[in-house]
């Protein structure tokens, strides 16, 4: 009986290999996710206390604790990723030494039958190309679903704490966009599916036209003309199929953020009037426009790119159970 490969064993052999970048990028994933919420409160806070000073009812040494927070909260979104790109080159250097030695073991032992095999060739192709890559942007697609979640509730928080009715509409948003987003997801990975035995095909004719082994057959049979044809039909094949795979990715993310920034508006209009009638400060409602933009962004395009990248990682684990269990 077959193994499957679930995200549970992913997580855990990640954490077996290279336990040090998991926990480390992990924490500033979760840490960057809940300063958002903080910086909105210190904006808002900032706003006021400007405003109160120059009515006179504040004084100017009172507005720096806001004013500090807010400069560390842009220090640490400026250094982190620097730090994160180290750690990660790190990772995948690790990730590829053991992943690799998995490979080639794997491979070694394979039946005859299954190295003749069409499909079992197109399997290893798809499982076998930047594995370590694969493996690392999976696993930072899923601390970024984390820490997407992370901030999208703690900023809801803020809203739905001064304007509920509107806070529940930007999450009511939130459950068509999964839904559509995994299914995309699912269709793209099955459309890379295609132009991976596509690769295969043309990376073997590369093969022909560029080792040592074929020089003779080449000078005698005269084939390279034939042979480089060939191979730009392929790859034009195969870069049409990636190219529809990318603008379906990017139509779904545009028309969730059309519609999204569309209730962004409307938001905001009807804060405005609360402003107007004295039930909400200038420095709030200028920091809820701000976290309101920031939600309606993250939800119409890291949404459908977490949900896509999840969907497409789960579609290669499959891919990963069958050729190794």
């Amino acid at each position: 009986m077959k193994k499957k490969y679930h995200i549970v064993d992913f997580i855990i052999l990640l954490v077996k290999v290279i336990p040090l970048p998991v926990i480390l990028t992990t924490f500033f994933k979760v840490l960057g996710a809940i300063l958002p919420a903080y910086q909105t409160i210190a904006l808002a806070d900032f706003i006021d206390i400007v405003t109160q000073i120059f009515q006179g009812e504040k004084t100017t040494s009172d507005v720096f604790m806001p004013l500090l927070f807010i400069l560390i909260c842009i220090i640490y979104e400026k250094l982190v990723p620097a730090i994160e790109n180290v750690i990660h080159l790190s990772a995948e250097n690790k990730l590829s030494v053991t992943l690799g030695e998995k490979i080639v073991q794997k491979r070694s032992c394979l039946k005859y039958q299954y190295i003749e095999n069409k499909d079992m060739c197109d399997l290893i192709e798809r499982v076998c190309t930047e594995p370590e890559r694969r493996f690392l942007d999976g696993f930072l697609n899923i601390q970024n679903g984390i820490a997407f979640v992370i901030r999208i509730v703690s900023l809801l928080a803020i809203v739905i704490a001064y304007t509920p009715l509107e806070g529940m509409i930007i999450l009511a948003v939130c459950i068509p966009l999964f839904y559509i987003a995994q299914k995309m997801g699912k269709k793209n990975y099955e459309m890379e599916k295609d132009a991976a035995k596509i690769k295969r095909k043309y990376h073997y004719l590369a093969e022909i036209l560029t080792k040592r082994e074929y020089v003779e057959e080449r000078s005698l049979y005269h084939y390279s003309d034939f042979i480089c044809s060939k191979f730009n039909q392929l790859f034009d094949q195969s870069y049409k199929v990636e190219a529809q795979i990318e603008k379906k990715r990017y139509m779904n993310m545009k028309s969730g953020s059309m519609f999204t920034i569309g209730i962004a508006v409307i938001i905001m209009t009807i804060l405005l009037l609360a402003v107007q009638r004295g039930n909400m400060t200038l420095g709030i409602y200028i920091a809820l426009v701000s976290t309101i933009f920031s939600l309606v962004q993250s939800m119409s395009w890291q949404l459908s790119s977490v949900m896509q990248e999840y969907a497409r990682l789960k579609e290669y684990l499959k891919d990963f159970s069958e050729f190794f269990f």
